[in-house]
């Protein structure tokens, strides 16, 4: 049991982020967790995660100190890793598709997280640095940090949006603005647990918002487009695209080819598989990402290119629809 007592001149703050500037070794998901069961108690009453902490506040924190997670049991393996910058505090990598980030059911071995233990010599970190993650199928820019001071800064620069990230994406049809935003709520869909939702209410979800803009137009068949996230919940770009009628090019779970092989003349249909055994993925890419580095407090830029099948998809495309294709500013 750990008892804090808040100060005269403390600041309001959720409680939340202030226990997360107190312990190291835990995440802010963890300790809404702990504040949900009761772990967390607040002048011996059970209170909500975003409870903000006043002056001679009686705060009993029952909960270890020194949290391991099961992922750090996990063997160190040796595998190829793309590392596009790396110093003391942060390791900066290019995941390649098909790469699962980290262990679960029925994947302990063989993830990007069992090879950056082994890259690190097997170094302790916790959640092994991670403080964001891709899809399996999903390519490009991921953030590992080196140390726990590292760690906490960066989560607190995604919960303060600091942080901006780019995708570049191919969706199915002519989406008709030029750029937009796209909002709801996200949650796990109740009939497939490997799939997400969106909905325009707040029906237990968590708000999401995406910014995209058309970089090229490829007939009215597809679009390629860059993406901007203003929140970063699970699968959310695939979510809002599927959600507004434009799903990812290629996306398995969240598209049905046949639904758009009916729009498509027969002319194009060879080229269109043709396409699929080319990219045998969802056509999400993770292009750059900008952050304060956590140690000199510069600002710091990162972008690595469009993989090669991803590319030759475009240009197959620039080829056979370029009498229609119109490149677009980014904004």
């Amino acid at each position: 049991m750990n008892v804090i007592i808040i100060g005269k001149n403390q600041k309001k703050i959720r409680i939340d982020k202030f226990i997360i500037n107190k312990i190291t070794n835990i995440s802010r998901n963890q300790i809404q967790k702990y504040i949900k069961t009761g772990s967390i108690l607040v002048n011996k009453n059970i209170i909500k995660n975003n409870y903000i902490i006043k002056p001679y506040d009686n705060i009993k924190i029952n909960i270890p100190l020194k949290i391991k997670e099961k992922v750090n049991l996990y063997p160190a393996e040796k595998i190829n890793i793309d590392v596009i910058h790396e110093d003391n505090d942060i390791l900066i990598i290019n995941k390649p598709p098909g790469l699962v980030v980290h262990p679960g059911n029925g994947n302990q071995s063989g993830t990007l997280m069992n090879g950056i233990k082994y890259y690190l010599n097997n170094s302790y970190l916790y959640r092994c640095g991670l403080v964001h993650r891709l899809d399996k199928d999903t390519s490009g820019i991921l953030i590992i940090a080196k140390n726990n001071n590292s760690q906490k800064n960066l989560n607190k620069q995604f919960y303060l949006k600091t942080i901006k990230r780019e995708y570049r994406a191919l969706i199915w049809g002519k989406i008709p603005n030029e750029y937009g935003i796209i909002e709801g709520f996200i949650k796990r869909d109740p009939k497939n647990r490997k799939k997400m939702i969106n909905s325009s209410f707040n029906n237990h979800g968590k708000y999401s918002i995406t910014y995209y803009n058309v970089i090229e137009r490829f007939n009215k068949y597809l679009t390629y487009i860059s993406c901007k996230l203003g929140t970063g919940r699970t699968h959310q770009i695939r979510v809002h695209f599927k959600y507004i009628g434009y799903p990812i090019f290629n996306d398995i779970l969240y598209s049905k080819r046949k639904l758009f092989f009916k729009k498509i003349s027969k002319k194009y249909k060879f080229f269109f598989k043709e396409c699929f055994k080319i990219l045998p993925r969802q056509a999400l890419h993770a292009q750059s990402i900008s952050l304060i580095h956590p140690n000199n407090g510069k600002k710091y830029y990162f972008c690595c290119p469009i993989p090669d099948n991803f590319n030759k998809v475009l240009k197959l495309c620039r080829k056979l629809f370029n009498h229609n294709n119109i490149p677009c500013n980014i904004k």
